[in-house]
């Protein structure tokens, strides 16, 4: 390979490792939040279990009661939607996780390229 071209290919690994050094750094920043906000999903989730598991417990006092049945019916609607929240916050932490995984092993491959490559150094003519 020339000269030209070894420099060439040098610059664009090197824009590469540097432009996914500053992703990655942006989805290691983003870890804290997402952490966070499955913290919290799983808190809303627990509390809306126990207003369910309240609610289901004032039906089966009184059975027949309409406006007891209705409550117990969205308090279940609602411990479902917090669980799914909870299943969503997860998995965007582990799609998280796994982006950033697959950014550090590109950033080392390229890098091992990069010190593979013979050392160019341009002469004046």
């Amino acid at each position: 390979m020339s000269t030209r071209k070894l420099l060439a290919a040098a610059v664009i690994i090197l824009f590469s490792v540097s432009d996914r050094k500053i992703q990655l750094a942006k989805f290691e920043n983003t870890i804290d939040k997402k952490t966070g906000e499955l913290e919290k999903a799983k808190s809303g989730a627990q509390k809306a279990a126990d207003e369910n598991t309240q609610a289901a417990a004032n039906l089966s006092k009184d059975s027949q009661d309409k406006k007891l049945a209705k409550k117990s019916r969205k308090a279940a609607n609602y411990a479902e939607r917090c669980t799914k929240r909870v299943r969503d916050a997860a998995n965007d932490l582990a799609d998280l996780k796994k982006d950033i995984e697959s950014l550090k092993n590109k950033i080392a491959d390229d890098e091992s390229r990069l010190a593979g490559m013979p050392a160019v150094i341009p002469q004046r003519q």
